[in-house]
């Protein structure tokens, strides 16, 4: 966990006004997932309250869960917090300010300070306009050139072939092979087509429990697996939603224009073991 005096600093680096001494109160987040999260009050000597939110982005700090399912190849926290300084703008996309973050430098760790946005995980809303509404939020962020631009000079992963290859080697090494029959026997398919697109800046990992709704506010968080990509594949990962049936996957995707003639499976079919 940052200590105060290290987020002091790391805070008056980044020009915030800080009136005085800090008082840090850190409460874990129910929220967690892959890394420590922590909800910080700081209150200024000014009396002035930041609600912040500290990510220790240390590979020895990633919960046993995440760390079992993400590859070490795969690690790399300069990414999150190049995504975050370098990218997303708060002002017009509505994602979390950052206020502070440092990639490990042999004594500091690596971390990241957000603002703690107000709102409800996605996941957790049942009103399908706010479901509509994430994901016209994404198509404009997908069209947007400028976050392309800007992540070039972020270490971001490239969803090329040999990213998608290496899945299904890895799912081969883990999965017995009857499991993997169903989605092995359309895999180069879904490869090819997917590869067919072009590539943009995609979050990687957009599924409704990592978008936050606050009214109109729509804020895309966890950026730790951005990418260059197909768009189609944040598309894929939202639709995924909980209880969604083909009547509200198709609704879904005509809010970005996506009319599929056949019938979209969002399940693969149970194997007979």
């Amino acid at each position: 966990m940052i200590s105060a005096a290290l987020l002091e600093a790391a805070l008056a680096a980044q020009r915030v006004d800080l009136g005085g001494t800090l008082s840090v109160d850190p409460v874990p987040s129910p929220y967690s997932t892959s890394y420590p999260l922590h909800h910080l009050t700081v209150t200024r000597g000014d009396g002035v309250r930041l609600e912040l939110l500290v990510k220790d982005l240390d590979r020895g700090s990633m919960l046993p869960a995440a760390r079992e399912a993400k590859p070490r190849f795969l690690y790399d926290p300069a990414r999150e917090i190049g995504v975050y300084r370098c990218v997303l703008d708060p002002e017009v996309l509505g994602t979390a300010r950052c206020h502070a973050a440092a990639v490990d430098d042999g004594c500091r760790g690596s971390w990241i300070v957000l603002e703690r946005v107000p709102g409800i995980p996605l996941v957790e809303i049942g009103d399908r306009a706010q479901w509509r509404l994430a994901m016209r939020w994404l198509a404009r962020f997908h069209a947007d050139g400028r976050n392309r631009s800007a992540a070039r000079a972020v270490p971001v992963l490239r969803h090329d072939e040999h990213f998608f290859r290496t899945w299904m080697q890895r799912a081969r090494e883990f999965v017995p092979d009857v499991r993997l029959t169903w989605v092995a026997e359309r895999y180069d398919a879904v490869v090819d087509r997917l590869l067919a697109q072009t590539p943009t800046f995609i979050h990687g990992e957009m599924y409704a429990s990592n978008v936050l709704v606050d009214g109109a506010r729509v804020c895309p968080i966890d950026w730790e697996m951005a990418a260059f990509g197909p768009a189609l594949v944040d598309v894929a990962a939202l639709v995924a939603g909980p209880g969604w049936n083909e009547t509200d996957a198709m609704a879904m995707l005509a809010v970005v224009g996506l009319n599929v003639a056949l019938p979209v499976r969002l399940v693969a079919p149970r194997p007979r073991l």
